[in-house]
Order: structure tokens, then sequence, then C-alpha cells
């Protein structure tokens, strides 16, 4: 997951606080073996990535995804007052796959939950979940399911 923020407003703390109770949204629907690998950020113009802590685990669900699930993602897409688009996707997720690929509002309680969520970030997490004019955006209530190319790649492998 990548987040854009403005680090003269959020701190890397703020950021890591903010990704930690956007994936606490998901926590029951997670796949068993869901877990943080590594977190880092890279300031404005830069090319360095810089490792940071990453924020506490979170319990996953129960579930065990096949390998046919690992590359599905969910993504959560929005505009800034600019025009300018965000997305933000979620993978090892228990979520099924939807007939229209698309999860609307009140079709799943923890996707309203998230879109409600991304929504506010302006208010409870200023100058997080930034979009690429590094404006806040507005998040559309809903999100789209599909096969992420790369991951369904290295599955075949």
């Amino acid at each position: 997951m990548q987040v854009r923020f403005d680090n003269t407003v959020a701190s890397i703390a703020d950021v890591t606080n903010a990704v930690k109770e956007f994936i606490e949204i998901f926590e029951t629907i997670l796949d068993s073996q869901w877990q943080y690998i590594a977190a880092s950020y890279q300031l404005a113009g830069t090319t360095v990535s810089i490792p940071t802590a990453i924020p506490t685990q979170p319990t996953p669900g129960q579930w065990t995804q096949d390998q046919m699930r690992r590359p599905l993602q969910m993504t959560f897409q929005g505009r800034s007052v600019g025009g300018r688009r965000v997305s933000l996707s979620l993978y090892g997720h228990t979520i099924s796959q939807t007939g229209d690929f698309r999860i609307t509002k009140g079709e799943n309680p923890n996707v309203d939950s998230a879109v409600i969520f991304l929504n506010q970030t302006n208010a409870n997490f200023p100058g997080t979940f930034l979009a690429i004019d590094g404006l806040d955006p507005y998040w559309k209530e809903y999100a789209n399911m599909n096969y992420n190319s790369y991951y369904e790649r290295r599955a075949r492998a």
C-alpha cells in the first residue's frame, strides 16, 4: 500500500497511525497469514526510501486464501478538488469477487467503513491519503475488485 502525505502537515507517526486504523477496518476479513512486511517513506523529489517502524500487526481473521485468490485486489478510488486521481489497493482480504467487479455502498460493511474512514482523513489525519496533486480527495463510495496482473503472473510461476 502506498500513501501520499504532506510531511509539513503529517508526521511519519501520523501516517503510520492512519494506515493502522485503515487496516483495522478489515481485520476480520484478512487472510490468516496477512502481516505488514516493511514500511518506508520517501521525501518529495527523492528516490531514496527510508525505512520506518511498521504499525502494530493486526489480528487477522481465521481465513486462509487459496493460491487463486492471492492476486485479488480491492481498489478504492477518488479525485481531488483539482481533478487529480488517487487510488489505494488492498491485498490479502477474503471478500468474494462480485459479478460486476465492484462493491458499492451497502453491499459490504467493511467497504462502507473504509470509504467513510478515507473521506474523514482530512479531519482525523490531516495531510495523509492525498491525491497526486497533494490535495485532499473525495473517495468514491465503492471499491473495485480485480486480479492484479503482477501477482497473477507470479501465481502462474
